[in-house]
C-alpha cells in the first residue's frame, strides 16, 4: 500500500507540476493583456489599454512615444512644418520637439524644442530612443550630435530641466534589472579611439545620472545580460 501511494505521488508530480506551470502561463498571459502600450495612427499618439483604443494627440505629425513605468504619462515627438537648424538639417529635414501628454488626455505641453548651438553637446536635432528611468521622473533621449556619435540628453520631469550626460550611439537604462547593485544603471554604447591607432565601440556602465564611468562591458553584453536577467535589445558593438 505504501508503494502503491508512492508510486501514484510520483505519478501525479509531473501533472500537478504541469497544472501549475499552465496556471502561471495563464495568469502571466492576462497579466500581458492588461499591460497599457502606446503607438501612433496616421501620425497621432494611441493609447491602447485593457483591449480598448484611445486617441491622445490629433496634430497627425506625432511619432515615438513611450510610455511611463506607472502608464500615466506618454512622452512623444511632435514634426513641425518649419525646416530645420543649419545644424540639423543634414539629419532632420524639419524641427522637432519633445512633448509630455497624461494618459487620460490630460495636461500636453511641450519640453523642449529644436535648438541650434556651436557646441554639439547644446545642440538638439531630435529626441530619439526616449526611456523613463524606473520611477518615472526622468526620460533619457539621444539627438545626432557629432560624427561619429550621438549625445545622449535627460529630461526631469519634477523640475522641467534638461541636461546633457554623455556621448552615446546607443543605451539602455537598467530600471528592471535583478541585480540591485545596478539598478537604473546605464548602458552606454561609445566610440573610442586606441591609443595607436584604429577604434572601437563597445559598451560602458554608467552610474545612473551619468557622472561616473563604472567600467566596460565590452563588445558583448551577455554577461551583463545574464546578471540581471534582462534582454536589452541594443546591437553587437565592435572594433575598428
Amino acid at each position: 500500500m505504501v508503494l502503491f501511494v508512492s508510486s501514484l505521488r510520483r505519478l501525479a508530480a509531473p501533472a500537478l507540476a504541469a497544472c501549475v506551470a499552465f496556471a502561471c502561463l495563464a495568469t502571466h498571459s492576462a497579466r500581458a493583456a492588461e499591460r497599457a502600450s502606446v503607438s501612433v495612427v496616421n501620425g497621432n499618439i494611441v493609447l491602447t489599454a485593457a483591449g480598448k483604443e484611445v486617441q491622445l494627440t490629433s496634430s497627425g505629425q506625432d511619432l515615438d512615444p513611450v510610455l511611463s513605468p506607472n502608464g500615466s504619462l506618454v512622452v512623444f515627438t511632435r514634426k513641425l512644418s518649419t525646416p530645420a537648424t543649419k545644424t540639423c538639417d543634414t539629419t532632420v529635414t524639419e524641427r522637432r520637439e519633445l512633448w509630455v501628454i497624461g494618459s487620460d488626455k490630460s495636461n500636453p505641453r511641450k519640453l523642449l524644442a529644436s535648438r541650434d548651438s556651436v557646441d554639439p553637446k547644446n545642440t538638439l536635432c531630435d529626441f530619439m530612443h526616449k526611456a523613463f528611468n524606473s520611477d518615472g521622473r526622468k526620460v533619457l533621449f539621444e539627438t545626432p550630435a557629432w560624427a561619429t556619435s550621438s549625445a545622449l540628453h535627460e529630461y526631469d520631469l519634477t523640475t522641467n530641466r534638461q541636461r546633457y550626460l554623455l556621448p552615446s550611439n546607443g543605451f539602455a537604462i537598467l530600471k528592471d534589472c535583478d541585480t540591485r547593485e545596478y539598478r537604473d544603471h546605464l548602458v552606454v554604447s561609445q566610440h573610442r579611439y586606441f591609443v595607436f591607432g584604429g577604434s572601437y565601440d563597445w559598451y560602458w556602465l554608467y552610474s545612473p545620472d551619468g557622472k561616473r564611468e563604472l567600467g566596460a562591458i565590452g563588445d558583448d553584453l551577455t554577461q551583463l545580460e545574464d546578471a540581471c536577467d534582462l534582454d536589452l535589445g541594443l546591437a553587437a558593438a565592435k572594433s575598428k
